[in-house]
C-alpha cells in the first residue's frame, strides 16, 4: 500500500476547495473572482501533491510552454478557456 504524506493530503484538501470554486464560479455567471481564487487553490493543490519539481517540469516543458506563458499570464491560448474571460 503506498503511504500519502501530510503534504498530500494538504494538496487532496486544497484541491477539493479549487474545485468547489470553480464549480461555484461557473454556477454564478462566471465569476471572476471565484474562478481565479479556485485556479490558484486547485494548482497549489496540484503543487502539494506531485511535488514542486514535477509540477514546474510539466508546465514548462518545451512544446507546452506558450500555453503555459498565456495561463499565467491570465490570457487563454484556446478558445475554450475564454469563458474566463466572460465574468470579465
Amino acid at each position: 500500500m503506498v503511504a500519502i504524506t501530510e503534504f498530500q493530503k494538504i494538496g487532496v484538501g486544497l484541491m477539493g476547495f479549487g474545485l468547489f470554486f470553480l464549480l461555484f464560479g461557473v454556477l454564478l455567471y462566471f465569476d471572476s473572482v471565484l474562478l481565479a481564487f479556485g485556479n490558484i487553490l486547485f494548482l497549489s493543490g496540484l503543487t502539494f501533491i506531485t511535488g514542486f519539481r514535477r509540477t514546474a517540469h510539466f508546465f514548462f516543458q518545451r512544446h507546452k510552454f506558450r500555453g503555459s506563458l498565456f495561463f499565467w499570464e491570465g490570457r487563454p491560448g484556446a478558445v475554450p478557456l475564454a469563458c474566463h474571460r466572460h465574468g470579465g
